[in-house]
């Protein structure tokens, strides 16, 4: 549970440009000098993220981690203090990790949950601030809860002391009211809040809780055995009494240790209750840390404490601390530290164990949080936004999710709520004046706002209350610092108005429609802007991806730069995103009828025909929103066409399609929207834009795009669905498809410009490859050869990419009689006869999408599939296969062969391209005949008895008679080698000395 041991995986996308340097200066500079680059990121700059981009980042960081806790003893109880350096490198650490946990994908990788159980020992209270938050961040991940709960002993009692409440109030002085008119400035000024909570985050009360609160209240319980040991301990510690000595002083020295060790080494209840200043100096001159070590060691030795107490202890003298120095930044910090940690408690425990543990003590912790949040309570930002973080993960225990709606007025226009959503929204427009709070604070107000309406009833509640009014009222709002709080604000409604009924009429009665197609179409042509502005921004259309030239995957590079910000494509993606959820619902057409009488169609052909502007981040759902408003409303395409959209969108798709799945998936859905209509007919048939689509298949630029979810697929059923609807451009849209599976065949001959991409997997063996192999450039070790790395296999993915569109695509029988009318599935299986396949492909997903694409086939015709099998095995029996011997080879030279696969370093040229042929067709024969074993065994529901008959009345054809003799002489030569070279090895084995394993 300490370093990220896992390989990125095959479909991991490339990560966009901005993050590089970032990334390089965090796994390259200093530990000392991480402060200062990560000085300027306290908010995440980028787009949505993957952690597998930041594998060697994260390693790093929990290096440096491991190491401060070692030198810093945090193992157990702080025993070095830690420098300020130190301190603030390990607080620029954590705080970029939780904005990785917050805004990067693949969340689970991250495994130093370890180093943050060491660190809650820290003594700092900055780096516990920070630990906790981070913590928090983890256990409010459900994937994340079994590293934690691995912990829960130890972590658990930390974090209840920690949560304990202070108890200030039975400090101060209980006056009566009429006390104040007697002069008492102390208690005029006292007023007896029942919140805790809310008088430590308000600083009106910061003078009154300096003079009365600086306590240090602690109470433990000494057991007789420790009480024992302790008086054995100070009995011969004591010094003697001599004859010398006086009556008096005697009497003295016993007094002094009847109040100092003897008082308290008695069994039972140790109270501690001491004045902050009585045990330290004011005038330290360490400040706050050397306070609060005096007065520890004091209060440790007066009052022999126990180890294992000593973590409460030092929190509790911290808490004096914070109010006796009248330390507002201190008490704060404490009293967040306080909230994150029951937040923490909540998650990791069961709901009664919670009840048990924490709430019967604070009974009244919910409602007391959320007052908090009152305007009247004058609670800093910074506490609000730990008590919204820390209500997100009560709402999930049922017992507190009553009191919480009914403490924060949730049903109320007037409620604390909504006071503070119109407050955020409300300023001005001005992008000089600056938002009316942090996007700390918005984000985690829209986090438990989503929280609430995912909840029992939340999302009634907020609708009830008002909130959709609110929520379009700030899509108006178009101040820059409000860009990404407004994407929240859209997802936010996406989610209301599809979990309560009455949040769509009620976004409609706000004129929610128009507002949304309106803002819209200001952020893209606010984006076009952009775009028109960078001289550099086609360019990168145009460029060709850097696949080849980062071999390790984790740290490719996507050459496309984002021209836009991230807040600007987070807001278009979620305004997008609103749109295409709304015209998917069937029950809200009659409102959206009128959508292409407004500025929408002319929103649409901007983004189709700015790909350098919006790339691949709204493309697709710009595709899927003209297509559905289409579905939805056929009258509606006249006037798309005369807005030009679909030309536009068939002219942009012919010259470039972004490297996106989402927009490969819905360009069939378009074209059928658009042949909906004679002309529209007549434009996609004259079109390239299903060619340009197929091709993606055989482009090495899209070979990890196609494998992002099931992109294939989906683009092969809608597709499917395509050609039924129009049986015009079936015989077309097929040879199209043959056509890009002959290209795909292409890419995996000898030749193939995937072989200068990725000249690992070209060749099948793992062992130290000659020079002229990898080429000239390449690293060698000291005897002339290069060590062969993992490669991603290219070809199998497009293999696999292109077999499984056309399980999508041959649904309908009669598409798979037209298929392999026209010749296709033998185009397929001959595309099996290829050098980049991998040594073990018949347990390889592409093997595995080639059985369910040939079971598919079978149900048309078993006769051609077999026959097209055996045809090409037939060709691999006929070439040389890796233990087939030659002419007159002794043993001898079948060993000599065999240690030449093992290790081809000391080949020559034409010696390895001859090995290297016959491993390859031995490969392509052992998967043909592994598929048709499959295929025979009745896999996917086929008939065991009818599969036989079909092979054997197929394999007694002319063509394939002389298979069977020919397999049957192949297992005999493999038998055969096989025990000759066991034999042979075995004999030139050195002789195992006596007494050696």
């Amino acid at each position: 549970m300490t370093k990220i041991k896992k390989l990125p995986h095959k479909r991991l996308s490339f990560p966009p440009q901005e993050i590089q340097t970032l990334r390089e200066q965090l796994e390259t500079t200093s530990a000392g000098n991480i402060h200062g680059v990560l000085l300027s990121y306290t908010d995440w700059p980028f787009v949505r993220g993957d952690m597998y981009h930041w594998i060697g980042v994260l390693n790093r960081f929990d290096d440096i981690l491991a190491k401060v806790c070692e030198e810093h003893g945090l193992s157990g109880f702080q025993t070095k203090a830690i420098d300020r350096d130190t301190q603030r490198m390990v607080v620029a650490i954590l705080d970029f990790t939780r904005l990785l946990l917050e805004n990067c994908i693949n969340r689970n990788l991250y495994s130093s949950v370890e180093r943050l159980d060491q660190l809650l020992n820290a003594s700092d209270p900055e780096i516990l601030e920070h630990t906790l938050r981070v913590v928090l961040r983890t256990a409010q991940r459900w994937s994340y809860q079994r590293d934690i709960k691995a912990n829960l002993a130890t972590i658990s009692v930390r974090l209840a002391a920690i949560a304990e409440p202070w108890n200030v109030k039975k400090h101060l002085p209980a006056l009566a009211p009429a006390a104040s008119a007697g002069g008492d400035t102390d208690a005029g000024a006292l007023v007896l809040h029942t919140n805790e909570f809310r008088m430590l985050a308000s600083d009106e009360h910061t003078e009154l809780l300096r003079k009365h609160a600086n306590v240090v209240d602690f109470q433990f319980f000494r057991t007789a055995e420790e009480a024992r040991l302790l008086e054995e301990e100070a009995v011969a510690t004591a010094p003697l009494a001599t004859p010398s000595t006086s009556h008096a002083q005697r009497k003295a020295q016993s007094s002094k240790r009847s109040h100092g060790t003897a008082a308290t080494v008695s069994e039972g209840l140790v109270s501690i209750n001491v004045r902050i200043w009585d045990v330290c100096d004011k005038a330290a001159s360490g400040g706050v840390h050397e306070q609060m070590q005096q007065a520890f060691d004091r209060l440790v030795l007066s009052y022999r404490v126990p180890a294992s107490r000593h973590y409460e202890l030092r929190r509790r003298v911290y808490v004096a601390l914070a109010l006796g120095r009248g330390d507002q930044t201190l008490r704060l910090r404490l009293l967040r530290s306080r909230i994150y940690a029951a937040g923490v408690l909540s998650l990791m425990m069961g709901e009664q164990e919670f009840k048990n543990a924490f709430l019967s003590r604070e009974p009244s912790f919910t409602a007391d949080v959320i007052g908090v949040l009152q305007p009247e309570a004058h609670a800093p930002l910074s506490v609000q936004t730990a008590v919204l973080l820390v209500l997100e993960g009560l709402l999930k225990l049922r017992s507190e999710l009553s009191g919480a709606y009914v403490a924060l007025n949730a049903s109320a226009n007037h409620g604390v709520l909504m006071f503070v959503l119109r407050k955020a929204f409300a300023a001005g427009t001005d992008d000089a004046d600056p938002p009316a709070f942090p996007y700390e604070f918005t984000s985690a107000l829209m986090s438990f706002l989503t929280a609430m309406a995912n909840s029992m009833n939340g999302g009634q509640l907020l609708v009830s209350a008002g909130v959709v009014p609110v929520f379009v009222a700030a899509l108006r709002n178009s101040h820059q610092g409000h860009l990404r709080s407004a994407g929240r604000v859209a997802k936010l409604l996406d989610l209301l108005i599809s979990s309560a009924t009455p949040a769509f009429p009620a976004f409609c009665s706000a004129n929610g429609i128009a507002t949304l197609v309106k803002r819209i179409h200001s952020e893209v042509l606010s984006a076009v802007a952009v775009s028109d502005a960078n001289p550099e921004a086609a360019a990168d259309l145009s460029s060709p991806v850097a696949l080849p030239h980062f071999p390790d995957g984790a740290r490719q590079v996507y050459r496309r730069r984002e021209i836009l910000s991230a807040e600007q494509i987070y807001l278009l993606k979620e305004l997008f995103k609103f749109l295409s959820h709304l015209v998917q619902q069937t029950g809200y057409q009659d409102r959206l009828r009128n959508l292409v009488e407004t500025t929408l169609p002319e929103t649409l052909r901007t983004v189709v025909t700015h790909p350098a502007a919006f790339g691949a981040n709204v493309y697709g759902l710009a595709i899927s929103i003209s297509a559905t408003l289409v579905h939805n409303e056929p009258t509606s395409l006249p006037i798309m066409q005369e807005a030009r959209l679909p030309q536009a969108m068939l002219e942009a798709l012919e010259n470039h399609i972004p490297y996106n799945g989402d927009v490969i998936v819905h360009i069939p859905a378009a074209l059928g929207a658009f042949c909906l209509n004679e002309a529209g007919l007549e434009q996609v048939r004259k079109s390239t834009v299903i060619r340009k689509a197929l091709a993606t298949f055989s482009d090495p630029d899209f070979v990890r795009v196609l494998q992002e979810g099931d992109v294939p697929g989906l683009f092969g059923s809608v597709l499917d669905e395509f050609m039924r609807h129009f049986p015009a451009v079936k015989d077309d849209i097929m040879d199209e498809t043959i056509e890009m599976l002959r290209r795909v065949s292409l890419m995996g001959a000898a030749d193939s410009p995937l072989r200068q991409i990725d000249p690992g997997n070209t060749y099948l063996l793992r062992a130290p490859l000659p020079p002229h192999v990898l080429g000239a450039d390449a690293a060698t070790d000291d005897k002339g050869a290069a060590p062969m790395p993992h490669h991603d296999d290219y070809y199998g993915m497009m293999m696999e990419s292109a077999t499984t569109f056309l399980e999508g695509m041959l649904e309908q029988r009669t598409h798979g009689a037209l298929f392999m009318d026209k010749g296709g599935w033998d185009v397929v299986v001959q595309a099996v006869r290829s050098p980049l396949l991998p040594f073990e492909f018949a347990k390889t997903r592409t093997f595995k999408s080639m059985h369910g694409l040939s079971t598919l086939l079978l149900e048309t015709s078993q006769e051609r599939v077999f026959a097209a099998l055996l045809r090409e095995l037939k060709l691999c029996l006929g070439r040389p296969l890796a233990f087939s011997p030659m002419d007159g080879q002794s043993v001898g030279d079948m060993v000599r062969d065999y240690v030449a696969l093992a290790s081809p370093a000391g080949l020559a040229q034409d010696e390895y391209d001859a090995v290297h042929d016959r491993l390859h067709n031995t490969i392509t024969a052992t998967g043909i005949i592994s598929l048709i074993t499959t295929l025979i065994n009745g896999s996917g529901g086929g008939s065991l008895a009818r599969s036989v008959k079909e092979l054997t009345d197929v394999m007694a054809m002319d063509d394939f008679v002389g298979v069977l003799r020919s397999l049957t002489d192949a297992y005999k030569a493999g038998i055969q080698a096989a025990v000759a070279v066991e034999a042979e090895t075995t004999r030139l084995q050195p002789p195992t000395k006596t007494g050696e394993a």
